[in-house]
């Protein structure tokens, strides 16, 4: 396996201590005596903090396609860093006991948390990195016997509030717990949660791996520990969506498909016998039916194998897998929402969770305006369709007045609440019964819904963790819909040596025709 294509670009260093904190959750109580076993674990952290790493640096390993992370979307610094250490069957494993004004408390830790980060720049290949040395404190006699076998490594929760969610908990606990963004969401400003990476260990049997298998790595001598790391990986539980920038700079011609051939639609506005050719310029887009949270660890079932969910979901050599289970109680949000003004959509990137649930998927709602395709102004058209003809609204207001003997400014266009996106028509306000399903575009605004797909190879509408859905439109079929949708006691220490590895966003790249 290339390592290098699915790492990031800079090595940190870390010098790692322990925690001051405890819990009265798990695990089994330590003795309280000076007499446990040190051993020493060698942690290097691949990660970039800033390091010259820019979107658009891409490898390849298969069929699948990776890119590195940009500003924080990769950043880990030491403070918000944390290792959890599990025996053989999940529980948590005491590796550091806590002081309060210099007595050993009754109970040990299985959390540790590194103390500083150096980050030195790499082009990703871990030969020859530095080492930062884990400390680990272990009750006497239990190295020998029955030493922690697993550890999971956490990175940029708020662990004020969170830490006492995943201390001392048993490894089944961690798999249940559920995270959510901040109530202001996420940017490229903020921190990007990420956890220990989960994927099938092979593709024929039923073992979930969300965790590093340390057996052995434990060493009495430090040069021991850095010469034997566990590898630890890492991945983001954002989702990125990256509507390609160039899709919100160009015109786009209003086209109709026909036998799979697309040719410029031709529109008769008031039949008056002229034929118009219309363009759209989109304004900006926002995601639609996005979900609010998702498990911390990586949730994947142990039953599916190499052609379920879909061929090629699991890579054990990558650590990946490339799909995911989401919550039974997760809130579907943004179900309703208007476009309509600028602070309500964007043009730039947008972060999630991911979400696999295929009847309420993750959408893309892009906003665009419609002109005539001769008008070098781009002035948009307010116009209506009904009856099977479009009019600008003044003209079908006219029409209108005329067929009820009105003046056309007692001619209103009320929304229908019996069908979404519709509207109606008002005569000094009442009803016409006539005049009704109506599509208005009004001021020339019009909206296409984009189900965000998630592998060229599968065709399900869902969104992954740790994935972009990098996305270029090049044709639009038709207006689309009318408006805007929507932590010492002098002790012999224990040290493990481990690599930790962030993986890189992978991109899943699509071109596609709005319609």
């Amino acid at each position: 396996m290339k390592i290098n294509k699915i790492l990031f670009g800079a090595t940190a260093m870390l010098s790692l201590g322990v925690l001051a904190s405890c819990s009265n959750d798990e695990p089994a109580p330590s003795t309280g005596e000076q007499g446990g076993e040190t051993r020493y674990m060698a942690v290097r952290i691949q990660s970039v903090p800033d390091l010259g790493s820019r979107a658009g640096d891409q490898s390849n390993e298969g069929d699948a396609t990776f890119e590195t992370g940009e500003g924080n979307e990769s950043e880990i610094a030491a403070a918000d860093l944390r290792f959890f250490f599990f025996d053989a069957a999940g529980n948590a494993y005491p590796v550091s006991e806590i002081l309060y004004n210099g007595n050993t408390a009754a109970e040990g830790s299985n959390m540790v948390t590194p103390t500083d980060v150096e980050p030195t720049e790499t082009n990703g290949k871990p030969d020859g990195s530095k080492k930062g040395i884990l400390v680990l404190h272990i009750p006497e006699g239990k190295v020998a016997t029955t030493p922690p076998a697993k550890v999971v490594c956490v990175a940029n929760i708020d662990w004020a509030t969170e830490a006492v969610n995943y201390e001392n908990k048993k490894l089944s606990e961690l798999e249940a717990l559920t995270h959510s963004f901040p109530e202001d969401g996420i940017t490229m400003d903020s921190k990007f949660a990420m956890t220990s990476s989960t994927y099938k260990e092979t593709t024929d049997g039923n073992t979930v791996v969300n965790y590093t298998d340390i057996t052995g790595k434990l060493k009495t001598e430090i040069a021991d520990a850095e010469n034997d790391p566990a590898n630890i990986y890492l991945e983001r539980l954002a989702v990125k969506i990256r509507p390609n920038a160039v899709n919100f700079t160009q015109e786009y011609k209003v086209m109709r498909s026909e036998n799979g051939q697309l040719t410029e639609e031709e529109f008769e506005f008031n039949n008056n016998g002229t034929v118009t050719k219309l363009s759209v310029e989109l304004d900006g887009w926002k995601p639609y039916n996005t979900v609010d949270k998702a498990y911390s660890l990586k949730s994947i079932d142990a039953t599916w194998n190499t052609s379920t969910p879909f061929t090629g979901w699991n890579n054990a050599d990558l650590h990946r897998c490339y799909w995911a289970q989401i919550p039974v109680n997760v809130n579907f949000e943004n179900t309703e929402y208007s476009l309509a003004d600028d602070e309500d959509f964007t043009t730039g990137n947008w972060y999630t969770y991911e979400n696999t649930n295929l009847q309420s998927n993750t959408k893309m709602i892009v906003r665009g305006t419609v002109y005539a395709t001769d008008d070098a102004s781009k002035t948009p058209i307010d116009f209506v369709k009904w009856g099977g003809y479009f009019y600008t609204t003044e003209a079908f207001k006219t029409l209108v007045a005329n067929d009820q003997n009105v003046d056309a400014n007692t001619v209103t266009l009320i929304a229908d609440a019996t069908k979404a996106n519709t509207y109606k028509v008002q005569v000094n306000g009442t009803d016409v019964p006539k005049y009704t399903g109506i599509y208005w575009w009004q001021n020339g605004v019009t909206s296409y819904v984009v189900d965000l797909k998630h592998l060229d190879t599968n065709e399900s509408t869902a969104i992954v963790r740790n994935h972009i859905y990098d996305y270029t439109f090049n044709n639009v079929i038709g207006l689309g819909i009318p408006g805007n949708i929507p932590t010492p006691t002098e002790q012999t220490d224990t040290y493990l040596a481990a690599k930790i590895y962030v993986l890189n966003w992978r991109l899943v790249s699509k071109t596609i025709t709005l319609e």
